[in-house]
């Protein structure tokens, strides 16, 4: 999946999924059940054991129809593992230019992370995409409307809290997309694939409901 199509979907759907922690020989069937739940975004967090092999792995089975990126890219040898394996998009918890930079030149969407307006405007000098709010709990959907008014074509993907239960508020804030940890993928829940394919269309279809006020 080319930059631009990465951009496109990431407007379209407005939900990245985010896969942290051992899944073992399940990671495709939990793809699977959040594919078949609407999920077209999934990040894969370097945290994970085999990352590389699981970036790689869902790229075969779905990348014609799904954005395969990687999350926790702290360097460049991070960087250069996960676009081999094949990721498109990559999310950070900082703003590391040469991480940033590297990125856009051979191809790959850009979503580093920021706390603070100046980490803002210095993550988007330097070539960002869009910008990871993060902790977003931390700040809140107040946080979100504030930026954009001084930046309004702001690109913001709030992660870190956003559930079901805030987050229709998260988009009248004016958030461009949101991030699903622990609250839709994790340890507890990986047992019942139907019941996680039900959350992931729960959550797919909030996501890309029309934000009021």
């Amino acid at each position: 999946m080319r930059h631009a199509e990465v951009l496109s979907l990431l407007a379209d759907v407005r939900l990245i999924a985010i896969l942290r922690g051992d899944f073992g020989d399940r990671i495709l069937d939990i793809v699977d059940a959040l594919v078949d739940g609407g999920i077209r975004m999934l990040e894969v967090s370097t945290v994970s054991p085999n990352y590389a092999g699981s970036i790689a792995a869902i790229v075969r089975q779905h990348g014609r129809q799904v954005a395969v990126g990687a999350g926790t890219v702290l360097n460049l040898n991070h960087l250069a593992t996960v676009m081999d394996a094949g990721a498109t998009f990559i999310v950070s918890p900082d703003g590391n230019k040469d991480v940033i930079e590297k990125a856009r030149k051979g191809g790959c969407a850009s979503f580093p992370g920021v706390f603070t307006p100046t980490e803002i405007t210095t993550a988007i000098r330097y070539g960002a995409d869009a910008v990871k709010l993060f902790p977003a709990a931390t700040l809140g959907p107040g946080f979100v409307r504030g930026v954009r008014g001084p930046l309004p074509d702001l690109k913001m993907i709030p992660t870190g809290g956003v559930n079901l239960d805030n987050i229709e508020e998260w988009f009248r804030a004016g958030a461009h997309a949101v991030a699903i940890g622990s609250e839709l993928v994790n340890a507890a829940n990986v047992d019942d694939l139907k019941a996680l394919s039900h959350k992931a269309r729960q959550y797919s279809q909030a996501a890309m409901r029309p934000a009021n006020g």
